[in-house]
């Protein structure tokens, strides 16, 4: 299993493997507001792996971790998608 799925140690890792991204993602949220998640850039070094759908969802999942920390916030759902805002 890839570093950054394995538990919360797991995900730590996959948050510094992938700090690029995570800037990229803060950095368009405060330039352009609430976004859907799918309107993100996704510049991911360490990609999402799983054997479910979530795999290669790595923007979904790192807006997860995201939230999770108190960084970004749920604007609002239209149906299943998201809009992320920076806190």
């Amino acid at each position: 299993m890839p570093a950054w799925c394995s538990g919360r140690k797991g995900r730590s890792r996959g948050v510094t493997a992938n700090a690029t991204a995570r800037a990229d993602i803060l950095d368009e949220l405060r330039r352009e507001g609430p976004l859907p998640a799918r309107s993100l850039h996704d510049t991911c070094d360490l990609p999402w792996r799983s054997t479910g759908w979530t795999d290669g969802k790595n923007v979904m999942k790192m807006l997860e971790i995201m939230e999770a920390r108190g960084e970004v916030a749920v604007a609002s759902r239209e149906g299943r998608e998201l809009a992320d805002e920076r806190d």
